[in-house]
Order: C-alpha cells, then structure tokens, then sequence
C-alpha cells in the first residue's frame, strides 16, 4: 500500500499552472496545443525550477503522454521527465549519465525487447513496465515515485503505467510498481528542478505531456490526490474531454 501524498505541483497547460514557476523552452516556438508538445530533440527541452522550494522528501510524479497521430515509433525514441537538484545541468552532457533519475517513453526498450516505458537512475539500471505499450494516436499515464531507502540520498524509482482511458488512480492505492530502478551510487539528495529530454525524434514526430502533478511523501492527506474527487483527477478528466472533442470535430 503507498502512502498519502500531499499535491504541491500540478500543470494542465490550460490554465496558470499550479506550484510551477513555468516551463522554460529550448526551442522557441514550441506549439501551445493544451500540453507540452515534444516534437524536436533536445537534453533540456524544457526545465522548471520548482516554485515549492527543493523538495528532499520522497516523492510521487505523474503525467499523461500521448503519441502525435503523425509520429513514426521508431526504436529507442526517447521523451522523459527527469529530475535534478541543479537546473543548470545538462542531463545528456555527458556519456553514460550519471545522474538524473528519470521516467518514460524510451520505445522497444532502445531495440533490445518490445516494452516501451522505463523508470532508469541514468544508466546504471533500466527497468521497464510491460503493462502498456505506446500506440500511434494512444495516451498512457505514468506514475513515478521517487525515494530514498534509508540514506540521504534517492535511490529508488517506481514505476506504474495505466491505459489513460480513466481517471488516474490516487497515489494511496497504487498497489505493487510495474517496474523499479535503484541505485546505490546515487548522489542526489533533493530535487529542485524537473525537466523533459527528447531523443531520436524527427519527422512529424510529436508526444503531448500532460496533466502533471508533483506529490511529496509523507504529508497530511489533505489535497487531493489523482482521484475521482480530486484536483489532479479533474484536471485529468478535462483533458480527456478537450481531447474527445477535438477528435470529433476533426473527424
């Protein structure tokens, strides 16, 4: 059983977000389409540092990704969040990575198997989630929770993927992880920026990040959570809605 989480971050891209100081762009010109439109590469695609502070407890991270209808999923396509206690620094500046715990799309396991969403302390361990794979046109939701088990430091990274057809579950309920990355080498001891990275997209390739939301670990159950009655649930369900109707009217 997961513990209570206390929302203190969340984002829709349709109204002011909430907890964020606003998400600086690499590329300029990124479309505003309702989400994050990921359609070039880039290390930092986008950062933002968090408005909260540095966060050193554990934490839970959520977002929906859905694949642009005109995106060719190709083999070790990367888009992830990633999570940093320094905004200045370049997660893809240097090979292997050696920090910034991250989570998401890194399709067909880089070509080596057929899962297509993983959870990684930079290389040193990649685990994936087989319960859902990235469809042309599909969205997922992605659940992260970030924590340490016992040092100062995160070293541990769970991982949960739903089909984002329903409304997310909530953070106290999300039972056994789908899949779990450690690291025993880990430095990072507080999280005050999160940013997205992109890999290996060209073309008209597009994914769509959205409904985030950032929970810390533990705190008073007294937000809500991503749940049928909550903030981050209803935000959810909106999108999903926008999205609906947009399909109709364009079909």
């Amino acid at each position: 059983m997961a513990e209570a989480a206390y929302v203190v971050a969340s984002d829709n891209f349709d109204d002011p977000s909430y907890g964020f100081d606003g998400w600086d762009y690499q590329h300029a010109g990124t479309p505003d389409t309702g989400a994050m439109s990921v359609n070039q590469n880039g290390t930092m695609y986008a950062t933002n540092d968090l408005s909260a502070g540095p966060i050193t407890t554990d934490l839970y991270f959520s977002f929906t990704m859905t694949v642009g209808a005109d995106t060719v999923l190709d083999p070790n396509m990367l888009v992830q969040f990633y999570f940093d206690s320094d905004p200045t620094n370049d997660p893809g500046s240097t090979m292997p990575w050696t920090f910034a715990p991250s989570v998401g799309l890194k399709s067909d396991q880089g070509g080596a198997g057929t899962s297509d969403f993983q959870a990684r302390f930079a290389y040193s361990d990649q685990q994936y989630s087989s319960a859902e794979q990235a469809t042309v046109g599909g969205t997922v939701g992605i659940i992260a929770k970030l924590s340490k088990s016992g040092g100062s430091a995160y070293d541990t990274l769970d991982l949960w993927v739903t089909d984002g057809t329903d409304t997310m579950p909530d953070f106290s309920s999300l039972g056994t992880p789908d899949a779990t990355s450690f690291s025993a080498a880990s430095t990072l001891e507080s999280v005050a920026t999160i940013g997205v990275f992109s890999v290996n997209l060209s073309g008209d390739d597009n994914f769509l990040l959205d409904n985030v939301v950032l929970a810390t670990v533990p705190e008073p159950m007294t937000m809500a959570l991503w749940g049928m009655g909550g903030i981050a649930g209803l935000a959810y369900s909106a999108r999903r809605r926008k999205l609906a109707n947009r399909n109709s009217e364009t079909a």
